[in-house]
């Protein structure tokens, strides 16, 4: 029995994640929801623990990081399948790809090759035990922050989801209607962004017949926080030897803040509330990193194939992960390269690496009119300050130390310094240690180990100045800042483990510990600043109406799923959402739609011109005023249906239109068969 289960305890975080899937999807339906986990085994993890057990030379500490790297790769490798199939207009037979992934999977573990992976150790219970408790408090604070106020206005009776966020799941429904994808939310342009989250949940709607929004705000947390643990476990299993050093990464992580009402790095925020795609672009990043680091060990193609797919899918899925991760591949490769040959090849590699982020970022993610148009949300520009001084608050503290004593330029360091520290309490005081302990113990006859230590700090140190160089509108260059945190604190810890004595290392981590405290205190006292969240949040309501360009009740998705089944895919709609307060981020109708809609949300598209918004709002402010002639011109324009939530319509105006759907709270209304 004891045999039984030893072999079997790597497996425990696994099964704990099934669980986590299984008690969050639950009201969808059991079948659905086991039939999700289905796919995660068999689907996602099958194909990548058959890819990587097939890479020469690779070895994990244990098969807990093995397990954790085939889920990893599995994930990438459906989500650069579902992309050829979007490309190619066949992402309707998306199930039928994932069960040819299986099988040739099946085929080639029985009947194919041979098995290279190296195992070096049976895995630790504490490692066990550290990473379930983490993996349950980070569960239950993700039940809490981000599953319970989403819950679906059909169940609770009216939500206001975050907006970031419907942008998000409008951007999922874009995802399954082809390449090039639509801007649903404006008629006529294209969609650009970190699209490969939106792929995934795509890939299991297709795969599980999921409604979108439950994979949206039910379930993808919990794969994230899985991917995201288990990439620190694998890196800091493959960095360090002491449990307790990767458990404190683990849990900075996680759990690390700071002074977020100055800095405006709502680092607990965006991990928790509202990712985007940053908490698997972050995880994607380190998991190609280490392996990387395998294949700069043992090369091969089959290791540098991998190295590659794994930089597509960090690129996909957050591009400031695929831009650190880069710079760590080119640093590393230019220390590696110390004769001519070596080096030749390393610019080798290094070129397929650029082809392959160049590729990724034109097809998906960059639409280069973005980066220069004066209109564009999208828009980046250069400025030294502009990050440092977003709130304010180290505006004062600069102009106070330059007009004092101190030279401008010695008063913007201080400055500087100031807020790298209070970005984040237990990641940087500890870095700035750990780099002062590298130059003071560092040693060029131990190559790897210095290799390793450069191309960590590189990642940071280029990360770090993106961050404060960079300007965009909505302020998206924080990515480039969270992403470094992991490996900031990898460093960290990989240098105090290595250079000091046992002593002197139980006396830094017990301070990082300390530090650790430090910020879960600070999440505790500024919850609600932190995670956004309003009492109201988990109140069942179901008199309440909408009154924003993000709220809705469930009559009005009632409404809107009406439209779904029963229009044309290729209607176009109008609707009122766009004149309601905080609507230039409005993505409601598109999403629950899953239709084109004329205009909707703005702010979060590179727009060609201004001019089209104005123009737009303005018909619409005419047709919601019951204008007949403004009718006319939208059908010329393509608009088929118009949308009305009562909410915010006068009901004394009546407006053009044969009524198709009505019920309280929202009207559906057919311009083109109305005469």
């Amino acid at each position: 029995m004891k045999e039984i289960i030893k072999s079997y305890k790597s497996a425990i975080p696994i099964i704990l994640f099934l669980v986590f899937l299984f008690t969050s999807g639950i009201h969808i339906g059991i079948n659905k929801v086991l039939l999700l986990i289905i796919a995660q085994l068999i689907f996602i993890f099958y194909p990548g623990l058959t890819i990587v057990r097939r890479i020469k030379g690779i070895s994990f500490r244990n098969k807990l990081s093995l397990y954790f790297s085939s889920y990893a790769v599995g994930y990438v490798v459906c989500i650069l399948c579902y992309a050829i199939l979007l490309i190619c207009g066949f992402q309707k037979y998306t199930l039928a790809m994932l069960i040819a992934l299986s099988v040739i999977s099946y085929i080639v573990n029985h009947f194919l090759g041979d098995v290279f992976i190296d195992i070096n150790e049976d895995i630790q219970d504490v490692d066990i035990i550290f990473i379930c408790i983490i993996f349950l408090i980070a569960y239950i604070v993700g039940v809490i922050i981000y599953q319970i106020p989403n819950r679906s206005a059909i169940d609770v009776g009216y939500t206001d989801i975050e907006r970031d966020l419907t942008y998000w799941f409008k951007n999922c429904v874009a995802s399954t209607k082809g390449y090039p994808l639509p801007e649903l939310s404006i008629k006529g342009l294209r969609l650009y962004w970190h699209l490969f989250s939106c792929f995934q949940v795509s890939l299991l709607h297709y795969a599980t017949g999921i409604e979108i929004y439950d994979i949206c705000f039910s379930l993808a947390f919990i794969w994230e926080l899985f991917l995201l643990i288990g990439a620190i476990y694998t890196l800091g299993s493959q960095l360090m030897s002491r449990p307790i050093s990767i458990a404190a990464a683990c849990i900075v992580v996680l759990f690390s803040s700071g002074a977020d009402a100055w800095t405006g790095a709502y680092y607990q925020y965006h991990i928790f509330r509202c990712s985007l795609g940053f908490i698997e672009g972050c995880a994607l990043s380190i998991f190609a990193f280490s392996i990387f680091l395998k294949f700069l060990s043992k090369r091969n193609i089959r290791g540098y194939i991998l190295t590659l797919v794994m930089l597509s899918g960090a690129l996909g899925l957050k591009a400031s992960g695929g831009v650190v991760l880069l710079v760590g591949i080119a640093s590393m490769l230019f220390l590696n390269g110390i004769t001519y040959k070596k080096l030749l090849s390393n610019v080798l590699l290094l070129i397929g690496c650029c082809l392959i982020f160049y590729l990724v970022s034109k097809v998906f993610i960059i639409d280069g009119n973005a980066l220069i148009s004066s209109t564009s949300s999208h828009q980046l520009s250069v400025s030294a300050t502009k990050s440092l001084f977003l709130t304010g608050h180290y505006r004062e503290i600069y102009t106070s130390l330059s007009v004092g004593f101190l030279g401008k330029y010695v008063a913007l360091m201080i400055t500087l310094i100031l807020y790298i520290f209070q970005s984040n309490y237990a990641v940087f005081p500890v870095f700035i240690l750990a780099i002062i302990i590298l130059i003071k113990h560092i040693k060029y006859d131990c190559k790897d180990h210095l290799i390793i230590s450069v191309g960590l700090f590189w990642m940071v140190s280029v990360g770090g100045l993106l961050f404060f160089l960079i300007s965009h509108p909505g302020f998206s260059q924080i990515y480039f800042y969270f992403e470094i945190f992991s490996f900031a604190i990898l460093f960290s810890l990989y240098i105090i483990e290595q250079n000091l004595s046992e002593k002197k290392w139980r006396c830094v981590i017990t301070i990082e510990f300390c530090l650790i405290f430090i910020c879960i205190v600070n999440i505790i006292n500024n919850w609600k600043t932190i995670y956004i969240i309003d009492s109201n949040d988990y109140k069942l309501n179901f008199e309440a109406v909408s009154q924003t360009g993000n709220d809705v009740t469930a009559n009005e998705i009632l409404g809107l799923r009406w439209i779904r089944d029963n229009t044309p895919n290729n209607a176009v709609l109008l609707t009122n959402k766009i004149l309601y307060p905080d609507s230039f981020r409005s993505f409601i109708t598109s999403a629950y739609t899953e239709r084109q809609v004329y205009i909707e949300g703005f702010g979060s598209t590179n727009l060609p011109n201004t001019q089209l918004v104005s123009d737009r709002i303005s018909l619409c402010q005419s047709y919601y005023c019951g204008d007949e002639e403004t009718k006319n011109i939208l059908v010329e324009e393509g608009v088929t249906h118009a949308v009305v939530f009562k909410s915010k319509q006068d009901a004394n105006i009546i407006l053009p239109g044969e009524i198709v759907y009505e019920n309280n709270d929202i009207v559906v209304l057919d311009l083109v068969g109305y005469k």
